[in-house]
């Protein structure tokens, strides 16, 4: 009976190491994991993002979710979130829903076209975007990570950590102060004498002065002097010097100095030397009448192609260069790799700086560029011979006080804007910006239009192809899984038969009768 027992319980614990290994030989495993892209602090009232990191030994993915995150929506609240590996091509339906009272996100994503995701190492999955309210501790934490497949439609088995703690503290005060505690000019003086509350001066240079030194000192040390310009290359007439100076939260204070410089004077006429033939009259030397800077027309007046002042320096990729208009040659800068001609506008207000000349309305346009990681990108204005996207209306966005052109739809939230980009080869196409997130990603002209959302697709299920699938693979994990099952099928067979086997042997000895214990006579 015991001999019996211990063969049973041998056999059992076989069995269920081979299940065990029937089930993990062909499964992949992954790997989840949140950060903060702002690190563990953040101030209060401002949106940072966190990022959902993903590595796994498989190399692709074709669905996931649900993908469960709770958060604390004392000190959150949820503004959105974006896929973020596989932007080449559109990805949906991705879809996030917020349970605001519950302080839970839940994201899932499964191609319903049969495209997947190719993934290497440690890759970046999904971008959430939060906001931060009262000040306090708030735990982010992944509840729960399903529907892990990769093409093959194989179970990805995701471990993920727990909880990610996230400070909101109090907003550090940043001073305003951008006023200036002295200011000096070499040569002249200035007038009036200098007052932090003033800031408009005039002064008087020779006509040999080419140059004036600025000394400029913040009275705040927080503060910084930004900018000098227009202190150097004077012209006869009137010179406009500026000094910018910047305060610790970034506002910005402008002095303006006028330097007069005077016109060249006259060569004098030469007295003629008393002789039997009086030697002529030498013709007086004319004044030099200085060339003016070319001017060009914007919607809010005229403005001069100059030089760039002292402190100001062409982009990054640009060299200077020259070009004639209206007859004239004026300073150019252009792009190393791209057909693309930068002008400096100036006329003394807050608009100069660098513009470029649209070919299509000859409108001098603000040079304005946006950033993804490690690259940043020129706005610019499509030719006649590119196609606007269908449902895709003209309007304009405001980066930075200045105008832009863009698109919008309709068929997208008010915060997504398209705009036209031109990277640092020259290569130009469409690109989606998200004002709320801040999120810049490649459009692709070709793409479908989206529309009316259709039912849930259950990210843990397989889509159905529309087309006849192609022959599966051979996999030699699935046949050493098959190789595993038959043997489970033989030892359970065995296990029956040696059960049944030992119940006839325990029923045999039953019935047999033992001969009574002998006696012993007294």
């Amino acid at each position: 009976m015991t001999k019996a027992r211990k063969l049973i319980s041998s056999y059992l614990i076989i069995l269920i190491t081979c299940f065990m290994i029937s089930t993990l030989v062909y499964a992949d495993v992954g790997a989840l994991n949140l950060s903060s892209q702002s690190g563990n602090t953040v101030e209060s009232g401002k949106d940072f993002r966190m990022v959902m990191q993903f590595s796994s030994d498989a190399d692709s993915l074709a669905s996931f979710g649900d993908i469960k995150i709770s958060y604390n929506p004392n000190y959150f609240t949820f503004s959105g979130a974006s896929l973020l590996i596989g932007t080449d091509k559109k990805k949906e339906p991705f879809r996030a829903e917020d349970s605001q009272p519950a302080g839970t996100v839940t994201l899932f994503w499964a191609d319903p076209d049969g495209e997947y995701i190719p993934i290497e190492g440690n890759n970046s999955l999904v971008s959430l975007s939060f906001k931060s309210k009262d000040e306090g501790k708030g735990i982010f934490e992944i509840l729960s990570a399903t529907g892990f497949s990769d093409k093959d439609l194989q179970k990805i088995h995701v471990s993920f950590e727990t909880e990610l703690e996230i400070e909101v503290k109090k907003p550090v005060q940043k001073s305003n102060n951008n006023s200036l505690q002295s200011l000096q000019v070499s040569p002249g003086t200035l007038q009036p004498t200098f007052n932090p509350s003033v800031q408009s001066y005039t002064m008087t240079v020779s006509q040999d002065t080419t140059k004036v030194s600025v000394s400029a000192v913040p009275a705040d040390s927080t503060a910084s002097v930004t900018s000098i310009s227009g202190n150097s290359k004077l012209v006869p007439g009137n010179n406009t010097i500026k000094v910018v100076v910047t305060a610790e939260n970034g506002e910005t204070r402008t002095y303006t100095i006028v330097a007069k410089k005077p016109a060249a004077a006259p060569t004098p006429e030469v007295t003629p030397t008393p002789e039997a033939t009086p030697t002529p009259e030498a013709t007086p030397t004319p004044e030099p009448t200085p060339t003016p800077p070319v001017t060009v027309i914007l919607p809010d007046g005229p403005y001069q192609i100059v030089e760039v002042p002292q402190g100001v320096h062409p982009p990054e990729g640009f060299y200077r260069s020259v070009e004639q208009i209206d007859g004239q040659m004026v300073p150019v800068y252009k792009s190393m790799r791209a057909d693309f001609t930068l002008y400096y506008l100036y006329r003394d207000s807050v608009d100069d700086g660098f513009y470029y000349r649209d070919s299509k309305s000859g409108e001098y346009l603000p040079y304005l560029t946006l950033s993804v990681p490690a690259q940043t990108l020129t706005v610019v204005t499509p030719d006649e011979s590119v196609t606007i996207p269908d449902s895709w209306t003209p309007t304009v966005l405001t980066l930075d006080g200045k105008k832009l052109p863009a698109w919008k739809t309709s068929q997208l939230t008010e915060s997504v804007y398209l705009v036209y980009l031109m990277d640092s080869n020259g290569n130009q196409s469409f690109y989606r910006y998200d004002t709320q997130s801040q999120m810049l990603l490649p459009y692709d002209i070709e793409e479908v239009k989206e529309t009316k959302p259709t039912e849930a697709i259950t990210p843990s299920m397989a889509p159905e192809p529309s087309e006849e699938p192609e022959p599966a693979k051979a996999n030699p994990w699935a046949l050493a899984t098959a190789v595993m099952g038959l043997i489970c099928l033989a030892l359970v067979g065995v296990l029956i038969w040696q059960g049944s086997r030992g119940r006839r042997d325990i029923g045999e000895d039953d019935d047999q009768v033992l001969p009574p214990p002998p006696i012993k006579r007294i």
